[in-house]
């Protein structure tokens, strides 16, 4: 298991960007994937990296297709994420770690 803190934020990005160029699944499976790889990370952290990936890709290929699929699954798991960790929040937890999401 990849020891990720949530002080490595371009680390994170790295496997934001990874995960999103390797195969544009369902926002679900790749939260799924992150929260197993990294469930020490604090919640905002994963949604930071997903916001700044969607930002780097939507910057990157300007002259191409307008919506990547790419930026949408992104951007898709960034409101997962946070509606998941707003749940969790609610429930008591605080901060929020990826370990402590209900997926």
């Amino acid at each position: 298991m990849k020891q990720m803190t949530s002080e490595n934020t371009e680390l994170l990005l790295e496997a934001v960007l990874e995960g999103l160029m390797r195969s544009c699944r369902p926002s679900s499976d790749l939260l799924t994937r992150l929260c197993t790889d990294y469930p020490g990370t604090r919640a905002i952290r994963l949604q930071l990296a997903l916001l700044m990936a969607d930002q780097a890709i939507a910057e990157t290929f300007t002259d191409t297709t307008p919506a990547r699929p790419e930026a949408r699954v992104a951007r898709a798991t960034a409101l997962r994420l946070a509606t998941l960790a707003d749940q969790a929040e609610g429930a008591g937890c605080s901060p929020v770690r990826l370990r402590d999401l209900n997926l």
